[in-house]
Parts: C-alpha cells; structure tokens; sequence
C-alpha cells in the first residue's frame, strides 16, 4: 500500500495517461488530500506497457454505473466487490449472479438511490450480464 498526497498520485497518472476512471479500483481510501492506493493491484497506474491485464467483469459494471453517475462512494464494498467479480472471472459472475444483483441491491439501499423507487432485479441482472460480456470482449473469450 501506498499513502501520499492526491496530488501525487494525480501527477502519476498524467504522467502515465491515465484518467480516474481507469485506475479507481486501486484506491483503497481517501482522507482529505491524502490517498492510499494498492500498487500490486492490476489498476494502478503502471507504465503502459507493464499493464497487461484486461478488465473484468467488476471493472465492466463499474464503468456501466459510471456512465449514469454511480460511483463507489466512502466506505461502500464497490471497489472490492469489483475487485472480486474480475478476479473471479464472468462465469464466477454468471453463477453467482444472484449475490451479485445483492450487492448491488444493498449498496443503492445504503444510498438512499432507490428511495422512492423499487430496486429491479431484472435491470441489475441485466447490467450485470452485459458487464460479463464486455469484459469477454477485450479478452477474446467468446460469451456463452
């Protein structure tokens, strides 16, 4: 583990081109300006060409919940349920998918995101399938 300035970090990453986005899963906790990141996790922002290892599954949803704004948040499970989903692998992912769809459940519950709506299980369960499947797509391992 690594503990410095965001700041530094931030310099690390436009020194490598890398966003935020891409290297998130690799914080383990902020406190102010103070950051504290894995470095052997495979999103730390390496030299480009020591990054070998594509996004899974975790990574493919995380993105997904990007896009409508939905970011790991304090001391939510987000990043290491992610972490857990790509070292696992889609087919991990496909046969657990129903603790996958609590995850989701309990985290937007904790926020408060579905507070006057019902969380819908078809809808995660669909997110989640469509994660299994972009992460299948950069490695070349063709959905089943």
């Amino acid at each position: 583990m690594i503990t410095g300035p965001v700041s530094q970090f931030e310099a690390r990453l436009t020194e490598r081109g890398y966003t935020w986005d891409e290297v998130e899963m690799c914080i383990v906790s902020r406190d102010g300006e103070m950051i504290t990141v894995d470095e052997t996790h495979y999103a730390y922002p390496r030299k480009r060409e020591e990054a070998t290892l594509p996004a899974g599954p975790g990574t493919e949803l995380k993105k997904m919940f990007a896009w409508l704004r939905i970011v790991p948040k304090g001391d939510c499970e987000c990043n290491a349920h992610a972490a857990k989903m790509d070292q696992l692998g889609s087919q991990w992912v496909r046969d657990n998918i129903e603790t996958v769809i609590n995850w989701i459940e309990e985290e937007a519950r904790k926020r408060g995101v579905f507070a006057n709506l019902a969380f819908n299980r078809t809808w995660a369960k669909s997110m989640i399938l469509m994660a299994c499947k972009n992460a299948e797509g950069q490695s070349g391992v063709m959905a089943t």
